[in-house]
């Protein structure tokens, strides 16, 4: 199995992206056809920006000891998690991965917005962090009236 990422062109063809995605397509003959599961792919600066303002948090506090505990907590507090009843009949929250894998552009920005506004509310002594959420609640506000 090979992965492709592909391009659209402002003409509207379906290209490679890379070169050795463009090799591979120049392969096929005419009348040949690929099956493909398709997912946006993702962002890299959408999501170094995330981690940016996650690390922003961390430094900012005394209440974390590592930053993958402030990612679990606020992980939890964004709704991004999975809800487990053990055998016992206890209800646990499985905290959602984010890896670059699992997950597409798409659903990376709705983690995003969730996350951001929650860190927000976590840390509103960081002013850029404040003002991404405020931007994303404004988005998100005008989105929901249109």
């Amino acid at each position: 199995m090979t992965k492709l990422f592909l391009l659209k062109t402002e003409g509207g063809d379906i290209i490679g992206w890379g070169p050795n995605d463009q090799a591979y397509l120049a392969k096929l003959g005419p009348g040949e056809c690929l099956e493909c599961d398709t997912r946006k792919a993702r962002n890299p600066a959408h999501h170094r920006r995330f981690f940016a303002l996650l690390q922003a948090a961390f430094a900012g506090q005394n209440k974390y000891q590592r930053i993958g505990d402030l990612l679990i907590e606020l992980k939890l507090r964004a709704g991004w998690y999975d809800e487990y009843v053990t055998a016992e009949g206890k209800l646990v929250y499985v905290p959602k991965s984010i890896s670059w894998a699992r997950m597409d552009q798409e659903t990376f920005e709705e983690f995003y917005g969730d996350a951001v506004v929650e860190l927000s509310f976590m840390f509103p002594e960081i002013e850029h962090i404040a003002a991404e959420a405020d931007e994303i609640i404004a988005r998100r506000t005008l989105e929901a009236v249109e």
